[in-house]
């Protein structure tokens, strides 16, 4: 009797575990439901509150019974929930899993639409795009519909206009127009773009991916982009902001070929008002286009003034407009203190015509400063180094200096390097400059610790020690024993 008892009980602990696991997934569903239930009401706590229990109960499910029969469901349950309460980055792992042990069609969708999402909230979207793209066929219309049109989406990151296109084409919903729009741009049908582009605009859909069309449109026709920025301009419920930035890409893609329209351009942007922020920054582009078209360290002060302008700014151009202007201080100081009899003048101009073409992006004031290392230091191992680097700058340079380089130059180390043949000569020199710029950057570091300090430190009163130092002794003793203001007293003018 005992062996036979003893096997009763294993099976009644063996049901009572499979019931209690059962009981698990039970609340965990009734959880779900009442969750759904809230959202429907508008309960939004309510339903939070709900998705986090449920979530939890699911994963004590799969945590105490990973070989349960229940463990599928848990994992998709608990995924979605996490999904609703925004936590997508835990939510891939379960959904993942539950897409590789559901067996049932209808799980298996739903954990595909729900990792697809996830993964589209982590902002991972050609990753979403690829799992939306294993929904194209479903029998519901929505997801079918939603997998459409970001499978089209996911594509137009990749410049897949053909099959972004082919991804939305007939797609009955106003999210498709604005990937229609770029894909037809993308694959240079600009009528149609153009005819989907009026459509948006007559809607006054200013949630378009309009940036992301122009930007598009602009690499294969600038006119056009321009045109179209004029449209959009006139659609209703474009805030000034929005008109600002579309002004101020539209000047960026003008700057190499038309200067004066992308100046034209930034000054209308800036004249829009709108945010302080959105002005600031429009009005750093407009100091960038004019630093571009500098062209030489003379033409630096007017464009000094604007920079020191915006610097004083609290909003987000004001740091960035700092970092230019002591750039530019900088290269104008060089250029002004560089003479023949000057200590590695030559070095320091080279420098400061490498800072003027990389940070200041300036290629005209970086051409003439490379050109005075040329013409003020032809003997210099660098004026070949400062040669090639202008001649990158300019063609007409380039075939003005070619006989410098076969020539004079023909035997400088760097020279022999653009041919492939490296010597300890250039390593000697690469070295020596690395060391000079390493030297004047911690001097500059310096100094503007100094400069900080001088500005922060408390002062006893303007002029007051340089005043009583100039004192006869006597007098100044005298002084220094009159009886002075106490610190709540009234304090004399000028004086803090």
């Amino acid at each position: 009797m005992r062996p036979r008892l003893r096997r009763l009980g294993l099976v009644a602990l063996a049901a009572l575990a499979g019931c209690s696991y059962y009981n698990g997934m039970y609340n965990a569903n009734r959880l779900a439901r009442a969750a759904e239930k809230a959202q429907r009401e508008g309960r939004t706590f309510d339903a939070q509150s709900y998705w986090g229990q449920a979530a939890v109960k699911a994963e004590s499910v799969i945590v105490r019974q990973p070989t349960s029969k229940w463990v599928d469901d848990a994992l998709l349950l608990r995924g979605r929930a996490l999904m609703q309460l925004g936590q997508c980055r835990d939510a891939v792992k379960p959904l993942t899993e539950a897409r590789m042990r559901l067996t049932e069609p209808h799980q298996l969708e739903q954990a595909t639409f729900f990792l697809a999402h996830c993964r589209l909230q982590a902002g991972d979207t050609v990753a979403a795009g690829e799992t939306f793209a294993m929904l194209l066929h479903s029998a519901d219309p929505e997801r079918r519909r939603e997998a459409h049109y970001q499978v089209g989406r996911a594509r137009l990151l990749r410049e897949d206009w053909a099959g972004a296109l082919a991804a939305v084409d007939s797609l009955d919903d106003w999210r498709a127009s604005g990937v229609r729009m770029i894909a037809l741009a993308g694959l240079n049908r600009r009528p149609a773009a153009e005819v989907v582009a009026d459509s948006l605009i007559a809607r006054g859909d200013t949630t378009a991916a309009w940036n992301t069309m122009l930007a598009v449109l602009g690499r294969r026709d600038p006119r056009a982009a321009t045109a179209l920025v004029n449209r959009l301009r006139t659609m209703p419920g474009a805030s000034p902001a929005l008109q600002a930035r579309w002004l101020t890409d539209d000047a960026l893609r003008l700057a190499e070929r038309d200067p004066a329209a992308a100046e034209a351009r930034l000054a209308e942007a800036a004249a829009l008002g709108g945010r302080e922020d959105e002005v600031a920054r429009t009005r750093l582009a407009l100091a960038r286009l004019r630093l571009a078209q500098v062209a030489a360290p003379e033409g630096l002060a007017p464009v000094l003034a604007e920079l020191d302008s915006i610097a004083h700014d609290e909003h987000g151009a004001g740091p960035a407009a700092q970092v230019l202007a002591a750039t530019a201080r900088r290269v104008a100081g060089v250029a002004d203190s560089a003479q023949a009899d000057a200590p590695r003048a030559d070095l320091a101009l080279f420098l400061a015509g490498e800072a003027a073409r990389d940070s200041l992006q300036a290629p005209r004031l970086a051409l003439d400063l490379f050109r005075r290392v040329v013409t003020g230091w032809p003997e210099s191992p660098y004026a070949p180094k400062a040669l090639l680097a202008g001649r990158q700058l300019d063609t007409a340079f380039a075939q003005a200096t070619q006989p410098l380089v076969d020539g004079r130059y023909s035997t400088s180390p760097y020279v022999t390097a653009l041919r492939g043949e490296q010597s300890p000569e250039f390593r000697a020199l690469e070295d020596s400059l690395r060391a000079f710029a390493v030297a004047r950057a911690a001097t500059a570091a310096d100094a503007a610790r100094e400069a900080a300090a001088r500005r922060e430190a408390p002062r006893t009163g303007p002029g007051v020690r340089e005043v009583r130092d100039s004192l006869p002794p006597r007098d100044r003793l005298r002084d220094r024993e009159r009886p002075q203001p106490s610190r709540g007293g009234t304090k004399r003018p000028g004086v803090e």
